[in-house]
């Protein structure tokens, strides 16, 4: 069957390829508007490292950073598909087809990051559990408990940015 027309199955490896794939598109196109690693690292609040692996396809762009990535670059998913960006070079034009494959496997890469958040989220309340426990059992040493509870308060934050980011790209 087509690999086009299957739209149930990604390989794990075909997300793999998507991350590197998407890393190198952003690599030049940071090269192309002469800016550094830690550049980019402080426009979008992080360091020049994490920007280096998001290039090299090391580790994979969350949606957060994608969406920072494509608002800083002025860009958009359909500028991020691979062949998109193979045809325009060619100047040729994006058939329907392929637009609605990988519109569907940027779904299907949604999916993953609300499941990876569903299980963050419940992460962060174990953790809310654990601290609560902690603080109640351990009065005394209050300054632990609010650190705790300030750990909490960051990551319960940063799910809801990630919830905020993927509701937006859905949509």
């Amino acid at each position: 069957m087509d690999r086009k027309k299957e739209k149930t199955k990604v390989s794990a490896d075909e997300i793999r390829r998507y991350y590197i794939d998407v890393g190198k598109f952003l690599e030049q196109i940071r090269i192309s508007k002469k800016l550094t690693s830690p550049q980019v690292a402080e426009a979008l609040g992080t360091n020049k490292q994490t920007i280096r692996q998001f290039e090299k396809g090391e580790v994979r762009i969350h949606a957060f950073y994608l969406e920072k990535f494509m608002d800083f670059y002025g860009l958009n998913f359909e500028d991020i598909s691979p062949n998109k960006r193979k045809k325009i070079a060619a100047s040729e034009e994006i058939d329907d087809e392929e637009i609605v494959y990988y519109k569907s496997l940027i779904v299907r890469l949604s999916d993953i990051i609300r499941k990876q958040n569903q299980n963050l989220r419940q992460l962060c309340q174990d953790y809310a559990k654990l601290a609560k426990t902690f603080s109640t059992k351990a009065a005394e040493k209050a300054n632990s408990s609010s650190m705790l509870q300030k750990d909490f308060d960051s990551s319960l934050k940063l799910v809801e940015e990630t919830d905020k980011l993927i509701n937006k790209n859905e949509s």
